[in-house]
């Protein structure tokens, strides 16, 4: 199941209370682990456009109650089960879900299983300085983005079961194991190739859009950068249009 997180009034509200840094964040993040109080995250992909992060969250822990005002999100559960916050609500998503985070939704996500939670993160568009602490249970309110004291190398022995992840030119159709679920990148240059990967992969996989638009037969714009959806939803779009080339993650669970 993929849920769609709608802005509040709430959200807004609070958004414009708290001051922003419009600056754009230049650090170079590919072959670093960010250390965090709940865990670790790391990108797996990015573009000028849109980052893939994984997160490792410790069992009992969670993020920060944060939204990021110019940027649409997503989290797929790669591992456990994990609660998640708003200002008005509570949900629980497990292996094989995910969500769609509309740009300035407020947010926190609890790992609530043993061992703790993986999940997989979409930001569009790529800028981490586009972040707003409301609340922290690790003294970050108001704080920004950790900076290079929180940063480690994929390479140091503690981290040597990650290392880098598709960010090499010859990423395209590779699996990836992470948690219980499987990662893959596919490009589509044409209809023909968009139509026989949504027939290939299976009706439960969660599909990401990393680059370009998937349409209707008339033009009109169905999925774009960043949105996920599940592969079934795909398969329902009669005479689909391609416009560019589209890559696609695929997120399978083992």
């Amino acid at each position: 199941m993929i849920r769609y997180i709608p802005i509040s009034k709430e959200d807004k509200k609070h958004i414009e209370a708290l001051a922003k840094d419009e600056t754009k964040d230049k650090t170079e993040y590919t072959g670093l682990v960010i250390r965090k109080p709940w865990g670790h995250e790391y990108v797996a992909f990015h573009s000028e456009d849109i980052a893939v992060w994984i997160l490792y969250i410790k069992q009992g822990f969670q993020t920060s109650l944060h939204c990021h005002p110019n940027k649409k999100s997503s989290l797929s559960v790669l591992k456990g089960s994990a609660e998640f916050k708003t200002l008005s609500d509570t949900l629980e998503i497990h292996e094989g879900e995910g969500l769609l985070i509309e740009k300035g939704v407020f947010h926190s996500t609890k790992a609530t299983s043993p061992g703790g939670i993986i999940i997989i993160e979409t930001e569009t568009p790529n800028n981490k300085t586009d972040l707003l602490r409301l609340e922290d249970t690790y003294g970050r309110k108001g704080k920004m983005y950790e900076g290079e004291s929180h940063h480690a190398s994929l390479e140091d022995e503690e981290f040597s079961d990650l290392k880098e992840f598709l960010t090499v030119e010859n990423r395209y159709n590779k699996e990836k194991d992470i948690g219980n679920c499987k990662l893959t990148i596919t490009r589509c240059t044409s209809e023909e190739e968009f139509y026989g990967c949504t027939q290939k992969n299976k009706d439960s996989d969660i599909i990401g859009v990393l680059s370009g638009k998937i349409c209707d037969e008339n033009g009109t714009c169905i999925y774009s950068l960043g949105d996920i959806t599940k592969n079934s939803e795909l398969k329902k779009i009669t005479k689909p249009r391609i416009i560019n080339e589209v890559e696609l993650l695929k997120i399978s669970k083992i």
